[in-house]
């Protein structure tokens, strides 16, 4: 997703803002309302003279939805750049979403001790605002609740504030330092992203965590203070930032910022010994360093990040020590090599057993090292399998599970490639397996098969349901058969399913049905999933009126033709295949052309006459095509394909001819060439040709299907199935037209019925391929269509 460089997108706000102060302002305000309710028990009023917006009363502010303007629900926001004070009054409980958002030339407001919540969006874009005090009372900020208030120089957060929304002081420019409080649980995602004035963060003693990109961009930054109780520091946190960039921050290959490890340096290879007195080792602050063979962590590491050792491979042991209270998830994923993640035996929160992590309970299965090999019983009296806890374990092959096992989290055995049995002890109560397949108790849903299944699978009779992401990432399953009793197919069931080409269910099923291995609802009015294996061109079937979530995932077709133009199709990227690779098709002005156009998809418009993205009204073939497909002579070459200028072979030119006699059966099954295998499209075609006298092959023994067939061929084939018609003259106008050739009486036929005029006023052109639009346009005007 493309990032929007903030401050310079603030700074052209900015700009447009102070253009539009200039200009006369009346038209905007000249039937504005000045007064009105803005909550239960609360009233506003504008006054014109002085600029003044006063709110009185008490409570909740509220805006109902008919006040409403260009997406903004404050009845005064009409007047936002009119606005110059906003007096609040003492009783207020609440600010709403958006409430003052753009009121550009406010330069202070005072939020009454009253308030206990500043909603998303309330300040957003004040860039008049010098300073902000929240006081104690307010416990949260909204998303965005202040963001863009470029001239804002200081703000004081009271020691009342547990929340501060995502955004909320992102591109406050103006800012120089901020405290945050030890109220605060967490500094939100971007909180203050973009703050490239700022220079000091103080965080104090009870701030636990740090999100993702809080402080990027704050390019003045060069002092910040991370107390001990921080045990999470999100990715790029500090990207961007003086600190970042500070060489003396840099040691031995590690950047640190106050007593926390932030990033370490691309291609750090080794043993890798964490300077002692950090307390907490940022998100994926080792990402990606594959050569890093060893690691020490010190006895002050209180945290460990999200993905913090994300790519690692080369590491084989992690020792875990005594103040550790947190690890991020994902924290040693791609860690190939990893066998053993051990936990010191003073660890108040882990544990380990043969170096997988648990829970210092060991009730929760946190991790298994990727490295693990072969088969994996669960210990006794685990009571939860954590999500992710088998993650990339290639290697497993087997995994038991015990009776104590009362929930498996999502995603817990994804891309574990080689794991062929997921067995679970008899007397667990809520699951059970069966030919290694994990089920509910009932065996009535199928819960996963493991990720190593091979061939084709075949769902048992008495299962209702399909899980959510049973089959998610069994990439070497080619097919799954479903028993009549499933009727529910959970959320991403078949995702990730590489060579899975078909689904297929029984015509017995009562709610599911399956055409060309693709699957439908019974009466195929939705399609609910088509196999990430399918590859090539896909035609949706014409009842088709709905395309769910995450039905087509394959990013493998080249094209996906919709013929139904009111198809809805779930409104979200990828819905269609890959955009940069898979052409849609469908008619001019449909749902598929307005999906296609928002989200990037080529897009080529079916022609409605002949039903082909490639034959248009108003080409010499466009009637003869229509006519073929209404006969069923041809159905294209691809869906919505009919390749006009393709070169027609020999195969399908009897074929053609054959439909178009009402495809026949042959007399025998006797075949004379050793190149028409029995199967081929075109097999029966042949045969019956043969016995009607249109074609003797091109050899003895020689059809040559694949060849292209020639002009002379063709009205060859022609003349031999309208029986053979004497010409009524000897006489033609072609100088390559040699008298006794097989395909001289054809010829002057065919030009006395007007099937073809030749290539110019002298010459037929015997030897010249057809293409499939000239053979269909010969057999239209055979047929005396034209």
């Amino acid at each position: 997703m493309k990032r929007w460089n903030l401050p310079r997108f603030l700074s052209a706000l900015l700009a447009l803002a102070l253009l539009l102060a200039a200009a006369p302002q009346l038209s905007l305000t000249a039937h504005a309302a000045t007064s009105g309710a803005c909550g239960e028990n609360l009233a506003w009023s504008f006054d014109e003279a002085t600029g003044t917006l006063t709110i009185t009363g008490n409570g909740e502010m509220v805006f109902s939805e008919s006040s409403s303007w260009a997406g903004f629900a404050a009845p005064w926001y009409d007047r936002h750049m009119n606005i110059l004070q906003i007096q609040l009054p003492d009783g207020l409980t609440s600010i709403a979403e958006s409430a003052f958002s753009s009121c550009w030339n406010v330069s202070s407001v005072t939020i009454p001790n009253s308030v206990r919540s500043i909603g998303a969006d309330a300040f957003r874009s004040c860039y008049g605002l010098t300073g902000m005090t929240i006081p104690d009372s307010v416990t949260s900020i909204g998303g965005c609740a202040f963001c863009g208030c470029s001239g804002m120089t200081n703000v004081t957060i009271g020691n009342g504030v547990t929340s501060i929304g995502d955004c909320a002081f992102s591109g406050c420019e103006g800012l120089s330092g901020v405290t945050v409080p030890g109220s605060v649980t967490s500094i939100s995602y971007e909180a203050f992203y973009g703050c490239s004035g700022l220079k000091d963060v103080t965080i104090l003693d009870g701030v636990t965590g740090i999100g993702d990109n809080a402080f990027r961009g704050c390019s003045g930054l060069t002092s910040v203070t991370i107390p001990d109780s921080i045990v999470s520091i999100g990715y790029d946190a500090f990207l961007d930032t003086a600190c970042y960039l500070a060489p003396g921050n840099w040691k031995n290959g590690c950047l640190y910022i106050g007593n926390a490890l932030v990033k370490a340096a691309e291609g750090s290879s080794g043993t890798c010994a964490i300077r002692n007195g950090t307390t907490v080792i940022g998100s994926s602050a080792f990402y990606g360093c594959s050569g890093m063979t060893g690691l020490t962590i010190p006895e002050s590491v209180k945290g460990i990040g999200e993905s913090a050792f994300y790519g690692c491979r080369g590491l084989t042991v992690v020792e875990i020590p005594d103040r550790v209270e947190h690890i991020g998830n994902d924290a040693f994923c791609q860690c190939q090599s990893l066998t053993a993640i051990r936990v010191s035996a003073g660890n108040p929160s882990y544990s380990s057993i043969d170096g997988v992590l648990f829970s210092k309970d060991q009730t929760e299965l946190i991790c298994c090292p990727e490295g693990k090999s072969g088969a994996y019983r669960v210990p006794d009296g685990v009571t939860a399998i954590c999500d992710a806890a088998f993650l990339l374990c290639t290697e497993l092959t087997g995994v038991a599970i015990p009776a104590s096992v009362e929930r498996i989290g999502h995603a817990s055995f994804y891309y574990t490639y080689d794991l062929e049995t997921i067995t679970v002890d008899p007397g667990n109560p809520v699951y059970s397996s069966d030919g290694g397949v994990l089920y509910d108790r009932s065996k009535e849903e199928l819960f996963m098969c493991p990720r190593g299944k091979t061939g084709v699978y075949r769902v048992s009779d008495g299962i209702k349901s399909i899980g959510d992401d049973a089959f998610n990432g069994c990439t070497w399953l080619t097919g799954v058969t479903l028993s009549d009793s499933v009727k529910h197919i959970g959320s991403c069931a078949f995702w990730n399913c590489d060579n899975l080409t078909e689904i297929n269910v029984g015509t017995g099923n009562p709610n599911l049905s399956s055409a060309d291995g693709v699957l439908f609802n019974k009466d195929m009015t939705v399609l609910l999933v088509l196999p990430d294996g399918k590859t090539g061109d896909y035609l949706v079937p014409e009842s088709v009126n709905y395309i769910p979530f995450g039905a087509i995932t394959s990013i493998n077709l080249t094209s996906i033709a919709i013929r139904n133009p009111e198809c809805e199709i779930y409104d979200c990227e990828n819905m269609l295949g890959n955009w940069r690779t898979t052409t849609v098709l469908g008619y001019a002005g449909s749902t598929a052309e307005r999906y296609a156009e928002a989200y990037g998809y080529v897009f080529r418009a079916i022609d409605p006459k002949t039903g082909f993205t490639d034959v248009s009204d108003g080409v010499y073939y466009a009637d003869p095509v229509a006519w073929a497909v209404e006969k069923g002579v041809t159905n294209g070459t691809a869906p919505c394909f009919f390749s006009p200028d393709k070169t027609c072979t020999r195969a399908q030119v009897v074929t053609f001819l054959w439909r178009a006699a009402g495809s026949p059966e042959p007399e025998s099954d006797s075949n004379p060439f050793t190149d028409v295998a029995e199967g081929q499209y075109y097999c029966k075609a042949v045969l019956w040709a043969v016995e009607q006298g249109i074609t003797t092959g091109t050899s003895a023994g020689r059809f040559s299907p694949d060849s292209g067939c020639t002009r002379a061929q063709v009205v060859t084939f022609l003349w031999r199935a309208a029986g053979k018609p004497e010409p009524s003259s000897a006489a033609h106008p072609f100088t390559d037209v040699k008298t006794g050739e097989y395909y001289e009486k054809p010829v002057i036929w065919a030009v006395e019925n007007g099937i073809t005029m030749g290539v110019s006023a002298d010459r037929f052109g015997p030897a010249s391929t057809c293409t499939r639009a000239q053979i269909v346009t010969f057999l239209y005007r055979a047929a005396g269509q034209e």
